[in-house]
């Protein structure tokens, strides 16, 4: 999903009974550096981004833990969103929703590509690794 769905769908999650927005960290890493996003109670999600040789497409490796590591890797466009569901709490009724989405910029913090341009990319994923 891109950003602007990624929005909508965190605010639909907020209106359900219970739910409650614990954080919402930015960072900003170069391709292959590791960067850490923390809600400041809960998990530490580690994350390794490396833009692909086609200037669009991200490889996102995403580290969810402790208590448990859970890990996955995807590909995904410029500005979309990845959603990594943790384990269920320790008394078993909440789960942490950790939404990330990877926006290419330039080192003056300008987007790369334009929304006009990522058009043709919306509704699609790009080959998995």
């Amino acid at each position: 999903m891109d950003s602007k769905s990624a929005a909508a769908f965190l605010k639909s999650i907020e209106r359900m009974p219970g739910a409650e927005t614990v954080a919402e960290p930015e960072v900003v890493t170069l391709s292959g550096q590791q960067t850490q996003m923390r809600s400041g109670t809960g998990p530490v999600v580690d994350l390794f981004p490396t833009v692909l040789a086609d200037g669009y497409t991200i490889t996102m490796k995403a580290i969810f833990g402790p208590p448990e590591k859970l890990t996955a890797t995807v590909n995904i466009w410029d500005d979309q969103a990845i959603g990594l569901l943790g384990p269920l709490s320790s008394d078993g009724k909440s789960r942490l929703l950790v939404l990330v989405t990877a926006t290419l910029v330039d080192p003056a913090g300008n987007r790369v590509h334009s929304q006009a341009e990522m058009k043709s990319h919306l509704g699609t994923i790009p080959p998995q690794p």
